[in-house]
């Protein structure tokens, strides 16, 4: 028992060390390019539950680079990949094959494992901002509802009349084995700014609502 136990606790750490390294190594490596992700077919297989209603055929490629999001008032920053295959899930969280991408009206999925990096979403709260970088530009989401549902349920993914930002994990956080349920985190666009503006330090924004 002792020896499953420390054998248990070594691939745990290594688990962490990979992670931090693969994603420091990430984020330099995007925080360094002035390009355009290439669009590519999408993941044909997305995890179950993370369906979206209307596929897309012009995704980035599987496990490619989307960009970075941060919550500031969590600490928490993730690089963001395409697809949510466990691979993608055990290195990044992973954009929704089939829902839109920053910069793109509709709905932006993101899905994370609760126990890595989406951990901090259980403190999150109603009125925190989202950041959302891509090497288009950079895209802030207000959290505007906060819900639990069962893993069937797809119409969290749906399309509606605004731009959004949808982040799903796990649910209950604390849960020993594969949980339940599906927490759920709505965002709301409300500015964006181009990374060409930013890099010119014209802040000229792409997006803003009234009154923000």
């Amino acid at each position: 028992m002792l020896i499953s136990g420390l054998a248990c606790l070594g691939i745990f750490a290594a688990s962490i060390v990979y992670q931090t390294i693969y994603q420091d190594d990430e984020i330099a490596r995007f925080e360094g390019r002035n390009i355009d992700t290439p669009a590519n077919p999408a993941e044909k297989h997305p995890a179950p539950g993370m369906r979206p209603s209307q596929p897309r055929n012009d995704a980035p490629a599987r496990g490619g680079a989307v960009g970075k999001i941060d919550i500031q008032r969590l600490h928490l920053s993730a690089m963001v990949e395409e697809g949510v295959s466990d691979g993608v899930l055990f290195r990044a969280v992973g954009h929704v094959p089939g829902t839109a991408l920053p910069g793109e009206r509709g709905n932006v999925g993101i899905a994370g494992h609760r126990d890595s990096f989406f951990r901090g979403l259980k403190d999150i709260e109603r009125g925190d901002t989202i950041r959302f970088e891509t090497t288009r530009g950079s895209y802030t989401y207000v959290v505007k509802e906060l819900s639990i549902v069962d893993p069937s349920n797809t119409k969290v993914l749906a399309a509606t009349g605004d731009d959004m930002l949808t982040l799903v994990t796990c649910y209950p956080f604390r849960y020993i084995g594969s949980a339940p349920r599906r927490f759920i985190v709505h965002a709301t666009l409300i500015s964006s700014v181009s990374r060409e503006a930013t890099k010119k330090g014209t802040g000229r924004s792409l997006h803003s609502r009234p009154g923000d």
